[in-house]
């Protein structure tokens, strides 16, 4: 690469980053309760075995342990970085590791700087929102990215070339996933098969790659077994069971169009990048894209028609559909101006306006589809918009809180979610994961003090976080501040 080309790279990091970043500017914790939640379970991971007693107690409900890998990396940065401070610059960052990740592996297949800039041009086009999640967050599935592209790559690259490095680092790769977020290896499953039997010459000869899927495949069951506490005979039927995500399965159930986080431009670019590669015959070099996403979107079909999604929710199968398309559509955009350049070409003009009209049109015709397809980025439906966990007054409140000794206390679901992170307290019930929520609703909800009495035995509860006065015989004023009053239970 060339030194022009390193500076494109850095700038367009530097911008993608604080693309990124603009949602932060005016509100500086995380947005997502999934976010809380991973801070949470970090600092647990820290408290000299919670994290594991918590494990057992939640098995049956959200936690599940699945995600450790991602809780273990978090605290490791808990041990420099207060983690609610800092969290805000994560998801910025970590979609700068994913779009280097991404070109890496474009410019190493095809070796076109082109072809690889625009394809992190278009993967940072697509689009985020609390339902789905994606790089505005910090999240298991955002950390994932960059090892996705990367493993389909030193896979599919280590059974076409025989590169035994290759496969010990694409099968490392994914056996580091598991722990972190085990749905981004599954989902692959049947890309990865169909890609088998596209290669299966090249796969019978490659003993290597059939021992470390093995490998692989075991430490999968064994963490399963670790993790959900199943024994060896019961283990398949589990492992059935749990990995059928029926309709239900997440928080909000919605059909999503397509075109809510990738633009028309895209998706229409991304048809014609397919059709050059089948007519000009690089479909078998280029078979992985075309494969993962057909692989994926017929997993979304079978949902649609039954109701179920196998092997990882519907929810992301869609972003795993969406971040297979770059790729496709910056082959289709670059294989337009190659014919727009032949044709060019035949034009019988001097050659000094030839090569003028020649530039202007590609640099205009690439700004607009650049414009195009980030002109609604920041564009979220009302139903998935963002949403603030907490303000700066409840972190106060909560900050202040964390001075007394650890126990119970009862706030509004959204302060309970960030509860742990912040006061190191446990709470009554927050928004989704922990807890009873309906039982904090009600608390608040009481004309009287007769029902908040005994959910406050019920939880024995020490201290309560209120948006109003609570003028019971079981409160003592404590604190207050702009926003919150924090009592102390008698």
């Amino acid at each position: 690469m060339k030194k022009w080309q390193y500076l494109l790279i850095a700038l367009t990091a530097v911008v993608v980053f604080f693309v990124v970043f603009k949602i932060h500017l005016d509100y500086h914790f995380p947005y997502h309760v999934d976010e809380w939640h991973h801070i949470s379970e970090s600092i647990r991971l820290g408290n000299y075995g919670e994290y594991f007693q918590v494990l057992r107690m939640e098995q049956a409900n959200k936690f599940t342990g699945i995600e450790i890998g991602f809780h273990f990396f978090l605290f490791l940065f808990s041990f420099v970085f207060n983690l609610v401070s800092v969290y805000q610059f994560f998801p910025a960052i970590w979609a700068v590791l994913s779009i280097l990740a991404l070109f890496f592996v474009i410019y190493k297949k095809s070796n076109n700087f082109w072809l690889a800039w625009l394809s992190i041009v278009f993967f940072a086009s697509i689009k985020s929102n609390v339902n789905i999640t994606g790089i505005w967050f910090f999240t298991p599935l955002s950390f994932a990215l960059p090892i996705i592209f990367l493993y389909f790559y030193f896979i599919t690259e280590g059974i076409e070339k025989y590169n035994k490095k290759y496969l010990l680092v694409g099968m490392a790769l994914m056996l580091l996933l598991i722990p972190i977020h085990s749905i981004s290896v599954l989902f692959s499953i049947p890309a990865l098969i169909v890609y088998c039997l596209f290669h299966y010459k090249k796969v019978l000869k490659n003993s290597l790659f059939i021992y470390l899927l093995l490998a692989v495949i075991l430490a999968g069951l064994l963490f399963y077994k670790y993790v959900f506490g199943t024994t060896w005979l019961g283990i398949i039927p589990s492992i059935i069971y749990n990995v059928q995500f029926r309709y239900g399965w997440g928080v909000v159930e919605d059909k999503m169009s397509l075109f809510a986080l990738y633009s028309w431009i895209g998706y229409l670019l991304a048809v014609i990048g397919a059709l050059f590669l089948i007519f000009k015959k690089e479909y078998k070099k280029y078979s992985i894209y075309l494969i993962w996403p057909i692989a994926v979107f017929c997993m979304m079909i079978i949902y649609r028609l039954t109701g179920v999604s196998y092997l990882s929710p519907y929810q992301r199968n869609l972003y795993y559909f969406i971040i297979a398309l770059p790729f496709l559509s910056a082959f289709g955009f670059y294989s337009i101006i190659k014919w727009f350049l032949k044709i060019v070409d035949k034009i019988p003009l001097d050659i000094r306006y030839k090569y003028s009209v020649r530039d202007l049109t590609i640099f205009f015709v690439s700004a607009g589809v650049i414009f195009i397809t980030f002109f609604s980025y920041y564009y979220v439906s009302k139903r998935f918009e963002l949403y603030r966990v907490v303000e700066k007054d409840d972190r106060e409140m909560l900050t202040y809180l964390s001075q007394f000794p650890r126990s119970t206390v009862m706030a509004t679901p959204m302060i309970s979610t960030a509860m742990f992170s912040i006061a190191h307290k446990d709470p009554v019930g927050d928004l989704v994961f922990y807890g009873n929520r309906k039982d904090v609703e009600a608390f608040y909800l009481s004309q009287s003090c007769d029902n908040p009495g005994k959910i406050i035995q019920k939880y024995n509860v020490k201290y309560i976080i209120a948006p109003f006065i609570i003028d019971c015989d079981f409160s003592q004023l404590v604190y207050k501040n702009n926003s919150n009053y924090l009592y102390r239970v008698k």
